[in-house]
């Protein structure tokens, strides 16, 4: 628990303005660690699948984990908020395109998905699929800001049983 609250510490820090290397798959890694509990307790699974190959980019570490965590909770909160889900998964998957250049992580759920509808709005400011009082509708508008920021792209799509948010960074060598 200690080392837990000392992580969250660095939240509360603000980044300096210099980007540093940083390995995208050892900050998933610190995530799930960080939130494996809570997410056990909910019964859900997480499946991941960090290939091996290196995986660092150019970025600010305390930003590229509140990525992750806010990815992961809504994903939580979509499968909490369907009692109709069989296999509650959250599956995170990091490669690399084509030539190398970028690495790409995926974040999937198994929640039901968002509205065709509704897709492209999800990252304005202020836009929320949760119940009123439930969600600020910030979450994603900062993220699609943070992933600007770093040079990168993010985009949402429904898979066959939920959502799935792809991020794509230049890989850092």
């Amino acid at each position: 628990a200690s080392s837990i609250i000392d992580h969250m510490r660095v939240f509360g820090h603000k980044s300096s303005t210099v980007k540093e290397k940083i390995d995208l798959s050892r900050s998933v890694a610190s995530v799930l660690d960080m939130i494996e509990e809570q997410l056990a307790e909910a019964k859900i699974k997480i499946e991941t699948d960090l290939s091996g190959l290196p995986s660092s980019i150019l970025g600010h570490e305390v930003q590229v984990e509140q990525v992750l965590i806010n990815l992961i909770g809504n994903a939580r909160d979509a499968i909490l908020s369907n009692p109709n889900i069989n296999d509650k998964i959250i599956k995170l998957v990091l490669g690399h395109s084509e030539d190398g250049s970028k690495i790409e992580l995926s974040v999937s759920d198994s929640g039901g998905g968002i509205s065709e509808s509704l897709i492209d709005r999800i990252f304005e400011p202020f836009f929320t699929t949760k119940e009123v009082g439930e969600g600020t509708g910030l979450g994603l508008s900062i993220i699609y800001g943070i992933i600007q920021e770093m040079g990168g792209d993010i985009s949402a799509s429904n898979t066959g049983d939920g959502a799935c948010f792809k991020i794509t960074l230049a890989r850092y060598v």
